[in-house]
């Protein structure tokens, strides 16, 4: 299995529909390469694959685990930029630690992900109601709850501006929040989901 990450100016070139500039088979190999690391690092964004891949004992190789590491480099911006569903970067995260591995074996774990990951999605917005799970370095899984915001005090007309200027910078500082939660691909759920703290197990 290769260990070379694809040339960024052929997958540029490909991806513009200029495959006329691959002169040489190695290019189209290399382009042919890519574009099947790229179809099945995306695969990753989604929990019950990860579910079937421990299942059938894939996660219990260490040439496929190797494999995982290797394709970390989409994670730099000239790959990046080609991932339509951008959880599987964070899945990928999660996949390097051999705890998180092992219980996608158990149909709860998979289930329990799946759910997350709607969270995530349905609360993206609303960060108020945001509780993010988090990959720990030992690769347990803990929740981070957000604090709901305060109840607004009435202010006179003098401190008007003031006020306005505060409101703004907190919806800078929530809007940077999310920006990072996505980044971070922080799967979250309801706080009514009845979520625990994990403590190397899901």
């Amino acid at each position: 299995m290769s260990q070379e990450v694809p040339s960024p100016t052929t997958t540029v070139a490909a991806h513009q529909g200029l495959n006329s500039t691959l002169q040489t088979e190695d290019e189209y190999e290399q382009l042919k390469r890519f574009q099947i690391e790229l179809e099945f690092v995306q695969c990753l964004s989604n929990p019950w694959y990860l579910h079937h891949l421990a299942q059938q004992q894939y996660f219990n190789q260490d040439a496929f685990v190797r494999y995982l590491d290797y394709l970390q480099y989409f994670r730099k911006p000239e790959y990046a930029k080609y991932i339509i569903y951008p959880h599987c970067l964070h899945f990928l995260t999660l996949l390097q630690h051999k705890s998180f591995r092992d219980q996608l074996a158990k149909q709860d774990t998979a289930t329990f992900v799946h759910e997350r990951q709607y969270y995530h999605w349905q609360y993206l917005r609303n960060q108020d109601k945001v509780v993010r799970m988090e990959i720990m370095p030992d690769g347990s899984l803990v929740e981070i709850k957000n604090e709901p915001a305060s109840s607004a005090t009435p202010i006179s007309s003098q401190s008007q501006g003031l006020a306005n200027a505060q409101i703004a910078g907190s919806d800078s500082s929530i809007s940077q929040q999310t920006s990072s939660a996505v980044h971070a691909g922080a799967i979250v759920a309801s706080p009514g989901a009845g979520i625990s703290a994990r403590n190397g197990t899901l």
